[in-house]
C-alpha cells in the first residue's frame, strides 16, 4: 500500500514526530498531514502542518474541514496522542493516589479524543480503496495481562480505547469503509513520555522513536481485513484484551 494521504495526530510527540518524518522519507509522493496542538515547521515539501487540539470534538471537526480543502479521502490515519496522567502527575501506584480529575482528563485524552478523531475523519475513509486507521494503545491496557495493578488512569483509559476501537471497526464496516482499524501497542519507546520510567532498563528493551515509527508503518501495510477491531502488538500478534 502506497498511501496518497496520511494523517498523523500528535505530530509533536516522540512517536508522532518520528511517524511524520519516517512516512515522509518512505513515501516522497505522499502528502503527510501532521497535526499537533502547537505550531510545527517542516522542511520537507510533502509534509503539511496543522495546529489543532484533536482531543476535542470541535477541533477534530474544524481540522477535517480544513483537511477537506486538500483531499476528499484519507488512506492512513494514526492517533498518536496519549498521556500517562491527564493532570501531569506520575501514574498512580495505589488507590489513595486516584482522583476524579486525573481519571477524567486521562480518559478524555486517551479515549474521547480517539473517538472524536475517528468520528470526524469517517467521511474521508468512505471510499473503496484499502485504508488503515491505527490508535496507539499500550499492553498495560490488557485486562488479561494485568499482573500487578497500579497505573489506574492509564490502564483503564487504554482498556477503554481498545473497546472503542472494537466498536469503531463495526461502525466503519457498516458505513462501507474499506478500513482496517486497530489498537496497537507500539512497544516501549525512548521519548519524553517514557524516559523517566525506562532510564535504567537494559539496552535493547527500549526502541528509538524512528525504529518504532518504521514498525508501525510496516504493520499498517501488512494489516488484513480480519485484523479490524483487534488489539495488536507492533509485530502483528494479537494481545489479549
Amino acid at each position: 500500500m502506497i498511501p496518497a494521504h496520511i494523517v498523523i495526530a500528535g505530530a509533536s510527540g516522540g512517536i508522532g514526530r518520528a511517524l511524520v518524518q519516517t512516512a515522509a522519507e518512505r513515501w516522497p509522493e505522499t502528502l503527510i498531514h501532521a497535526v499537533a496542538r502547537s505550531s510545527q515547521t517542516y522542511s520537507q515539501p510533502n509534509i503539511k502542518a496543522y495546529e489543532f487540539n484533536l482531543t476535542h470534538f470541535s477541533d477534530c471537526e474544524s481540522f477535517v474541514k480544513k483537511l477537506s480543502e486538500s483531499t476528499s479521502k484519507v488512506d492512513l490515519g494514526i492517533y498518536a496522542i496519549g498521556t500517562l496522567n491527564g493532570t501531569g502527575k506520575r501514574p498512580e501506584k495505589s488507590l489513595n493516589e486516584v482522583d476524579d480529575r486525573s481519571l477524567g482528563e486521562t480518559f478524555r485524552i486517551n479515549v474521547s479524543g480517539a473517538i472524536a478523531f475517528a468520528k470526524a475523519l469517517k467521511p474521508l475513509f468512505r471510499h473503496c480503496d484499502p485504508s488503515r486507521l491505527l490508535f496507539l494503545s499500550a499492553k498495560v491496557g490488557s485486562i488479561g495481562d494485568n499482573k500487578s495493578g497500579g497505573w489506574y488512569s492509564y490502564r483503564i483509559s487504554k482498556a477503554g480505547l481498545n473497546m472503542a476501537v472494537k466498536n469503531l471497526a463495526f461502525e466503519y464496516s457498516r458505513a462501507n469503509c474499506a478500513t482496517v482499524l486497530a489498537a496497537v501497542h507500539p512497544g516501549t519507546t525512548w521519548t519524553d513520555f517514557s524516559k523517566n520510567y525506562v532510564e535504567h532498563w537494559e539496552k535493547g528493551r527500549v526502541a528509538q522513536p524512528e525504529v518504532t515509527a518504521a514498525r508501525l508503518l510496516d504493520l499498517a501495510a501488512a494489516l488484513k481485513e480480519a485484523d479490524s477491531g483487534r488489539f495488536l502488538h507492533w509485530d502483528g500478534s494479537v494481545i489479549e484484551n
